[in-house]
Formats: structure tokens, sequence, C-alpha cells
């Protein structure tokens, strides 16, 4: 009986050491594994630092995420995250986004406020590096600027906020820009009378 109780025990640790790893779709269509212990899981933090992060429930963020150094987040099966005042991810940072396959996940990103990105730059800013591997990506900027890019009202600085880099390697994404010039992807904008400039595009890259 001690000897059934002993392997029982070892059978509940073995799996519990299971569950703890995270599998997802990587960049190039592959199944990656994140150990424990490799990664942090999110709880609704509004400062995501650089390393892996795992949504593993679903999340209402009301103030504006902001993305520090090269960020991963892996978005697990089934549930959603609403950053309900968009993510900011500036020039010089990196969001990657995963999931555990191509559409089983959401991430809901909407900028509430004027010349903020859904996905991208604030005021006067330029996006840094955004990457989507997987899951339903939807991102709606503020008033001029992009959904996923740039920050808007370049007007009064000169400095229109660009692109940055976008790419897309498998799953939806939908992307509105705001009101008076700002892209769905791309630069965000200031609208004038008649005339509507903004940031340049940057580079968007689809492969899937």
């Amino acid at each position: 009986m001690r000897k059934i109780l002993l392997i029982m025990v070892a059978l509940a640790a073995t799996m519990a050491a299971w569950a703890q790893d995270v599998a997802y779709v990587d960049a190039n269509g592959d199944i990656g594994t994140l150990a424990d212990g490799s990664y942090s899981t999110y709880d609704g933090s509004t400062n995501l630092t650089a390393g892996w992060w795992v949504v593993d429930a679903d999340r209402d963020v009301s103030s504006r995420i902001t993305v520090t150094g090269v960020v991963h987040l892996v978005l697990m099966g089934g549930v959603t995250l609403n950053a309900n005042n968009g993510i900011k991810v500036e020039s010089g940072n990196e969001l990657h986004i995963y999931a555990q396959s191509v559409d089983n996940a959401t991430l809901n990103a909407t900028a509430t406020r004027d010349n903020e990105a859904g996905i991208g730059g604030n005021i006067h800013a330029s996006s840094g590096t955004i990457e989507v591997n997987g899951g339903h990506v939807i991102a709606k900027g503020g008033k001029y600027a992009a959904g996923i890019g740039g920050g808007g009202n370049g007007y009064w600085s000169g400095k229109y906020g660009s692109g940055g880099t976008f790419i897309i390697n498998d799953g939806h994404v939908e992307a509105t820009g705001g009101d008076n010039g700002g892209a769905g992807i791309g630069g965000g904008g200031y609208s004038s009378s008649n005339s509507i400039t903004g940031g340049d595009g940057g580079v968007v890259i689809i492969n899937g």
C-alpha cells in the first residue's frame, strides 16, 4: 500500500511539473516549449519588462501597458487580454506576440487617449518592433494615431510617429487607425483643414 501511495505522489509531482511547461507556436510555425521557471505569469501589470510572459487567464487592464526591452508575450488557449488603453511600444523596444494556435486567443488593444497608438508610439513618438506569430490581435488607435504603429500630433513638434517595424508571421490581425490621419498599420498623423501629414509608414512584413 505504501509503495502504491509513493508511486501516486511521484506521478502527481510529475504531472504538476508538466502542467507548468507552456507550449506556443513560434515565428517559424514550429511548436516551442517554455520550461517552468523560464517565464513570468502576467497578472495585469502595466509594465512588461524584457523576457517571456504568459497570459494564462482573462485580463482587463485599464491603464496603458508599457513595453520595455524585448518582450515575448504568450497567450494561452482561449484567453483574452483586454488592454483598454492600448500598449506602448516605442522605438528601441520590441513586442513579440505568440499563441498556442493560429487564432485561439485574443489581444484587444484600444487606445482611448488622443495621439496614442493602439499598439505602438505615444504622442510624437515612433513605434518599436511589433511581431505577431499567432492569436487574434485587434488594435485601434486614438485620434491622430495608428492602430499599430506611430503616435500622432507631430504638427506641434515636427516629430511625426513612424510606424517602426511590424511583422505578421501568422494569426489574425485587425488594425484601425484613429480619426484624423492615423493609419491602420503604419505612421501616426495629424489632420488640419484639408491637409493630412504624418510619419512614414515604417516597415511592414507579412509572411502569413
